[in-house]
Parts: structure tokens; C-alpha cells; sequence
């Protein structure tokens, strides 16, 4: 589970441990359905090559039963 300082801590353990580490830009989670339909939308409107495994994932069957995962109407959490 997140936390408000899951960042921070993680920065300063790799930092402890002398890692290397990069970051990417901040975007969104992916917690929910609504979420999840967002992700789809945001997708579809950019074909960039980008998140290709993300967009084949989005086109298994739900383990739910109803189609795609992310099509809505699974309720609860994604």
C-alpha cells in the first residue's frame, strides 16, 4: 500500500545502499475502474508506441467474465 512518503523512503534506502537509481514523470494510479477506463481513454488517444505492454494487457479477458479488462462494470477495485 502507498504511503505519503513511500518516494522519500525509497530514495534514501537506495541511497543508503549507494544505488542508482532514475525516476520517471509523475503521472497517475491505477486504482480503480474509473481509473482503469481513464487509462484506456488516455491510450487510445495517443498511438505512440508507447505502454505496449500495458495495451496488450488491456486486451486479455477480464478474469471478471465481461469482456476486455478495464471496460467498466467489474466494480470494486481493478
Amino acid at each position: 500500500m502507498s504511503t505519503a512518503t513511500v518516494t522519500h523512503d525509497t530514495l534514501a534506502l537506495a541511497a543508503a545502499e549507494n544505488l542508482s537509481i532514475a525516476q520517471l514523470p509523475t503521472w497517475y494510479d491505477v486504482d480503480t475502474v474509473a481509473e482503469l477506463d481513464r487509462l484506456r481513454v488516455q491510450l487510445s488517444l495517443h498511438q505512440n508506441g508507447q505502454a505496449i505492454h500495458t495495451r496488450k494487457f488491456l486486451t486479455l479477458p477480464s478474469p471478471f467474465g465481461r469482456g476486455a479488462r478495464g471496460e467498466g462494470g467489474e466494480g470494486g477495485k481493478a
